[in-house]
């Protein structure tokens, strides 16, 4: 319209002088404070409501996921953000009105007319992505085929990422946990802290299990990590892992995981004595001539022949 006006809304500006001024050097790169001055003319707003302020509500990824997850399951606009106030302590530590969650409910309804829904791995790339605006350590990376679904997803937050500066000299890494709706087997790399409990330093979802695939995680694991590689790598056996650990671990030793190990001894060698006694020579502490006399003395107590299959399996090729 060539006699379009926009409408005119109330000045709130009462001509106050306080004023933050940051600049750059170009010639070494860092920011200084230039000018400063916090003299007001005004009173200031309360700690507890700062947070209102049109120039601080807003909603992030995340925090647009979690609404629509609810939403989804018949959850009001107004249970919602009491649900929001609840988990962060407060409705003052919200850092959105239900009138911005109204808005942006209206935006995605728009644009739903638009533009086609998005899939489920479309939501979890943006979902993650909206956890870097908390984390800016976010690592993550993902992969379409030529179909354009997902294949590969990869991710580690800063806290795994300290983690395993401190704990990551021995990592194991599973793929056992293939059930989900997709069938997609979920990677956990994990390793144990000072305090003897399991600590996550990352996660995948693949959709294969071929050795290209683990070395993609491997390489995006190692680059997440800022380089370092772990000293050890534990995993269940699998050919292709160990395939991908020589490609892109070298000289990392790797090892047999002790749950796999005892999972093959009680269905290979079906006799719960001599399973009792190897648990004592995996887990007991023991040095090296302890533990050589103290497995002679089981094999010698059960057969050789009746722990054949073990034997080859714990051997590595």
């Amino acid at each position: 319209m060539d006699k379009r006006q926009r409408e005119s809304r109330t000045d709130f500006r009462c001509g106050c002088t306080a004023k933050f001024r940051v600049h750059i050097d170009k010639t070494n790169g860092r920011w200084y404070a230039k000018l400063f001055s916090d003299e007001h003319n005004h009173e200031l707003e309360d700690d507890k409501m700062c947070g209102m302020i049109a120039a601080h509500r807003k909603m992030n990824e995340s925090d647009i996921m979690h609404m629509n997850n609810m939403s989804r399951s018949g959850i009001s606009t107004p249970q919602i953000h009491n649900t929001f106030a609840s988990q962060t302590g407060g409705y003052q530590k919200v850092r959105f009105s239900k009138g911005n969650m109204y808005n942006v409910q209206g935006r995605q309804r728009r644009m739903k007319k638009k533009e086609p829904e998005k899939t489920d791995a479309e939501f979890a790339i943006s979902y993650i992505r909206g956890l870097g605006s908390k984390d800016p350590l976010l690592y993550c990376r993902h992969v379409a085929n030529d179909d354009g679904n997902l294949d590969r997803l990869f991710w580690s937050d800063g806290i795994s990422q300290l983690n395993y500066q401190v704990f990551g000299d021995v990592v194991a890494f599973d793929a056992t946990y293939g059930k989900n709706r997709y069938k997609c087997p979920f990677v956990v790399f994990y390793g144990v802290n000072h305090h003897n409990k399991s600590t996550i330093f990352s996660t995948a979802l693949v959709s294969n299990e071929k050795i290209e695939t683990y070395v993609w995680l491997l390489e995006r694991f190692l680059e997440a990590m800022k380089g370092k590689a772990p000293l050890f790598v534990i995993t269940d056996g699998d050919k292709a892992m160990k395939a991908a650990i020589k490609q892109v671990f070298p000289n990392a030793h790797h090892r047999l995981c002790a749950w796999h190990i005892l999972d093959n001894a009680r269905k290979h060698v079906h006799i719960r004595a001599f399973n009792t006694e190897l648990r004592k020579c995996m887990f007991m502490e023991l040095d090296v001539s302890e533990f050589e006399e103290h497995w002679a003395a089981t094999v010698a107590k059960f057969g050789w022949k009746k722990i054949l299959g073990l034997r080859n399996y714990m051997k590595e090729e």
